[in-house]
Formats: structure tokens, sequence, C-alpha cells
């Protein structure tokens, strides 16, 4: 993977932070988020800020959505959340802080 998108997807992928990955979804299902994360990188002074960024991308998009166990378990229920099948923000700093030094 030669450039800044497909490393950043892969991470994102490797993390599956809403759990699609492990249902099947192809491996950019996250790159609509991952080219939104990528238009404000350049913002990000730490992996906190990215952590945030990544974070707030996540919840737009997946705020009214389930998180796969509940899709697979077919009931209309969020997991471990902080907004809809977003998750938690915490779950989202182990993925800012392997993109943060390639951003280097």
């Amino acid at each position: 993977m030669d450039n800044l998108q497909d490393r950043v997807n892969e991470i994102i992928t490797k993390h599956d932070p809403i759990g699609l990955i492990k249902l099947g979804s192809p491996g950019d299902e996250y790159l609509p988020e991952v080219k939104i994360i990528l238009q404000k990188i350049d913002e990000c002074r730490s992996p906190e800020e990215l952590t945030t960024l990544i974070y707030k991308t996540f919840v737009k998009k997946f705020e009214y959505s389930y998180s796969a166990k509940d899709l697979k378990k077919n009931i209309r229920k969020s997991r471990h959340t902080d907004k809809g099948g977003a998750g938690k923000r915490k779950d989202y700093l182990k993925i800012a802080e392997e993109i943060y030094p390639i951003l280097k």
C-alpha cells in the first residue's frame, strides 16, 4: 500500500470499529469515512486530536446505525455505545495511535 489513503483504510479496516468487515463487507467498506478523515487530518496535532476526528466521523456516519453484533442478532439496539452504532470514543484511540506516526 503506497499512498496515505490506502494505509489509513488498511488500519481502520483492520480495527473494524463498526464490525462490518467481520460480517463480510468488502475491504473498502470504510473508504468514505477514510476520505472524510483525510480531508481534515492535517488539522490534527496529536493522537488525541486524531482520535476525536476519527470518532466524530464515525459517529456522524453511524450514529443511527446498529452495530454488526446487533445486526447479526437482528435486534434494534446498539452494543457498547456512546453514540449509536459508532461505539465508544476510547475504542478509536488505538486506531489514531496507529495512524498518527505515518503522518510524519
